[in-house]
């Protein structure tokens, strides 16, 4: 017991034992805390969270609770904006604020949650306005999963981001890949491209639905298949297969030797006319 406690400081391991003990770490953390151990929340404690699935985000809420006993580290900071719940990253923020830096780095962790849940993006601009840099890899992860986020960039981070061919190749992947391209072309429309690349994306996603891509073809002139497209469906399996078809028979579609090529070596099958 010496060991895991030194000068009133509960050590790292023991922190980690805790709070991935699923069945008893509620009642140790809250009996370490009643004693007035002081305890600090790293990166390998959060990870040490993240693996308990049970309530491994609720014991890393009750450590954030405790502001006087706990801290949290800067690494323990981008930790939990990258692994654990949307709302403990948010208890974060607000309980913790000026103990840590909101850096671009924390942001960019937040890949389940800050660059993918736009009310956390609202509540950091609102209280960090433009102090956060907001960078293109961000955009990219917001474009990937909803139509909200990447919108509450542009509108309150827009300087900063750019509509690249590589957050519109992410927007593909999404089942909102309509909802998401509308935005986007509302908003920025001399920088939205559906590139051959966009279209690919689409070709490999098991998300899109078959409707959006009569709802896409609204916002391009040409839809041109080469392999890559045919090779992205090959390698996701059957379940892209129909998808495939509903592109290939659209009338704006043009299908290259080399994407025929592909069909004919690669699939089984014939789009129905």
């Amino acid at each position: 017991m010496v060991a895991l406690v030194l000068k009133n400081r509960l050590s790292t391991k023991a922190i980690e034992g805790a709070v991935g003990n699923s069945s008893a770490g509620k009642a140790i953390l809250e009996a370490l805390l009643g004693h007035g151990l002081q305890m600090e929340i790293t990166e390998s404690v959060v990870r040490s969270a993240a693996r308990n699935f049970t309530n491994g985000h609720e014991l890393i809420n009750l450590l954030l609770g405790d502001g006087e006993r706990v801290r949290v580290s800067q690494s323990g900071t981008e930790a939990i904006a990258g692994l654990l719940r949307p709302g403990t990253a948010r208890l974060l923020f607000e309980r913790r604020e000026g103990e840590f830096t909101i850096t671009t780095r924390v942001i960019e962790a937040a890949r389940g949650i800050a660059a993918m849940s736009w009310r956390l993006l609202r509540w950091i601009h609102e209280n960090y306005g433009l102090e956060v840099e907001i960078t293109q890899k961000a955009a990219e992860i917001a474009a990937g999963h909803s139509t909200e986020a990447p919108q509450v960039l542009l509108e309150q981070w827009g300087h900063q981001i750019c509509i690249t061919l590589k957050v519109m190749e992410a927007a593909a992947t999404s089942y909102s890949v309509y909802d998401t391209v509308k935005m986007l072309f509302d908003i920025r429309p001399d920088e939205v491209c559906l590139s051959e690349d966009f279209w690919v994306a689409v070709a490999g996603s098991h998300h899109v639905p078959e409707q959006s891509v009569d709802q896409l073809s609204e916002y391009c002139d040409c839809i041109q298949v080469t392999e890559d497209p045919i090779n992205a469906v090959h390698k996701r399996g059957p379940l892209n297969k129909d998808l495939l078809s509903k592109i290939l028979c659209h009338n704006k579609v043009r299908i290259t030797a080399s994407g025929v090529q592909a069909i004919v070596t690669l699939l089984d099958w014939r789009p129905s006319l």
